[in-house]
């Protein structure tokens, strides 16, 4: 297991009614969306299975905020009923389980309202143990991020079957995880730069939401930063690293 911190922003911006975009923070997320336009947390957690996701909308301005909220409501559900209960085995199962339930639930209201449209795009991390696995529908982004580099990790798409990447993760490790209006509106190497210079995790995503905003025409801007800090051994892991090193001292001595 590791130790994470995870800062995340999400704000509405001045030339929207609604926030279509959405966050999910191992939990937390935007449960009042008329009154938490702009909301800013930060989390510590070494949760044997973490997930983190960013939504946006889309849609009429109204169907934009509900297919988010949609999103990251099911997504909780999930975390608690399903992703706890999972195995390394199951993980990527149970995932690709909750995708298709948002998209049947989105399908069942916009036929409902009768709309033409209504959707969301789902980037979401799942962290398990040694492992984070990131999912991606649609074009909001997730970034691998270390002290001289930045490398897209998701694929735009517009199918309903998501992109996927399994990834192990080490100390110092960063992923970003972002709308696609942070994204166009600064550059990899700018988002890099802010990261790496900023005082804190949390300083680093208010910079990014508050650059984005500046650029013309940009508003609901989304942001996740999550920081691999150190890793946490469990008990069973610690007794087979004090097996493994008692062979040793066992060895050494018989060979002495």
């Amino acid at each position: 297991m590791f130790n994470v911190t995870v800062s995340g922003g999400c704000q509405i911006g001045d030339k929207r009614k609604y926030n279509l975009d959405n966050f999910y923070l191992n939990g937390q997320f935007r449960k009042n969306t008329r009154e938490n336009n702009n909301l800013f947390l930060e989390i510590n957690t070494n949760d044997e299975i973490q997930i983190y996701a960013v939504c946006e909308g889309m849609g009429e301005d109204k169907l934009g905020e509900i297919a988010s909220s949609v999103a990251v409501q099911t997504l909780a559900k999930y975390h608690e009923e399903a992703f706890k209960l999972c195995s390394k085995s199951t993980i990527q199962k149970c995932i690709e389980e909750y995708i298709e339930d948002v998209n049947e639930r989105l399908c069942d209201i916009r036929n409902n309202l009768n709309e033409k449209y209504i959707g969301t795009t789902i980037a979401l991390i799942a962290i398990y143990g040694d492992y984070l696995y990131a999912y991606n529908l649609g074009n909001t982004k997730i970034y691998f991020i270390s002290s001289n580099e930045i490398i897209q990790m998701s694929k735009d798409n517009i199918d309903i079957i998501p992109s996927k990447v399994l990834f192990r993760i080490n100390k110092g490790d960063k992923f970003l995880v972002c709308s696609d209006n942070l994204s166009t509106s600064i550059s990899n190497t700018e988002i890099r730069k802010i990261i790496k210079n900023s005082k804190s995790d949390n300083d680093a995503v208010q910079k990014l939401v508050d650059k984005s905003l500046l650029e013309e025409n940009i508003d609901n801007i989304t942001a996740i930063l999550i920081n691999i800090e150190s890793r946490e051994y469990n008990r069973v892991e610690i007794l087979l690293l004090s097996i493994f090193f008692i062979f040793i001292i066992v060895g050494i001595n018989f060979l002495s």
